[in-house]
C-alpha cells in the first residue's frame, strides 16, 4: 500500500540546491508525464558528547509523484543500511540512482 499525502499546486515545485537532481526531475517528468516533485531538507547533524560536539551541514532529499491529484505518493526507498522499512528522505545519490532507473526502462 502506498504512503500519499495531499500537496497543493505550489509545494515543493521551487529548485533543489543539487543541479544534477534538477536536471534528472525534469528529464523523468518529461519521460513519464507525470508531476514529480523533490523537497530539501537542510538541517545540521549533531553528533558527539559534549564538550566535543561536531556539527555536519545535511541535505535530504523527499521524492513526491502525482498519484491521483491533488494526492502524491511518497517515494520510499528500502535500504539496508538503515535498519528501517521506511526511507522516505536520502541522500542525493539515492535519488539520482532512482531516476536513472526509471529512465532506463523508459
Amino acid at each position: 500500500m502506498p504512503i500519499t499525502t495531499f500537496l497543493s499546486q505550489n509545494d515543493y515545485t521551487q529548485a533543489t540546491s543539487s543541479s544534477e537532481l534538477n536536471e534528472l526531475l525534469a528529464r523523468v517528468r518529461k519521460n513519464t508525464g507525470k508531476d514529480w516533485r523533490i523537497c530539501e531538507h537542510k538541517f545540521t547533524e549533531i553528533t558527539g558528547i559534549w564538550p566535543f560536539l561536531k556539527r555536519k551541514k545535511r541535505i535530504l532529499y523527499s521524492v513526491y509523484v502525482e498519484f491521483m491529484p491533488p494526492e502524491f505518493q511518497i517515494i520510499n526507498f528500502y535500504r539496508e543500511d538503515t535498519g528501517t522499512s521506511i526511507n522516505e528522505s536520502n541522500e542525493a545519490g539515492f535519488v539520482a540512482a532512482y531516476f536513472y532507473g526509471i529512465l532506463a526502462n523508459r
